[in-house]
């Protein structure tokens, strides 16, 4: 499955909440161990669920991620709900803007 991480962007990427952002390439991959305490602005980490983490309330919505690297660490996504589990599923690739 971490083979299976991209570690640069081919092509555009297009954020859900946001129109196309066509200077993608703009954005350099980042790895968890590269990643600053605070906002990483200009970066984009790739990564693939794991598992999704069960909680008493509904916000955040948290999963385990691997990266290219194979370093794992729990994503906490806020602004949505449980919901989220049935759209993003085990496997699937994700691409974390400025994380």
């Amino acid at each position: 499955m971490v083979k299976s991480v991209p570690t640069a962007i081919e092509g555009y990427l297009r954020f859900p909440a946001h129109q196309a952002d066509k200077s993608s390439t703009n954005y350099r991959v980042a790895s968890i161990g590269e990643l600053q305490g605070g906002a990483n602005g200009g970066s984009i980490l790739t990564c693939k669920i794991l598992m999704h983490l069960d909680r008493p309330q509904d916000v955040p919505t948290s999963c385990l991620v691997v990266d290219s690297k194979n370093v794992t660490v729990v994503v906490s996504f806020y602004g949505t709900n449980n919901s989220l589990k049935e759209k993003v599923h085990v496997g699937d690739l994700c691409y974390i803007k400025n994380p």
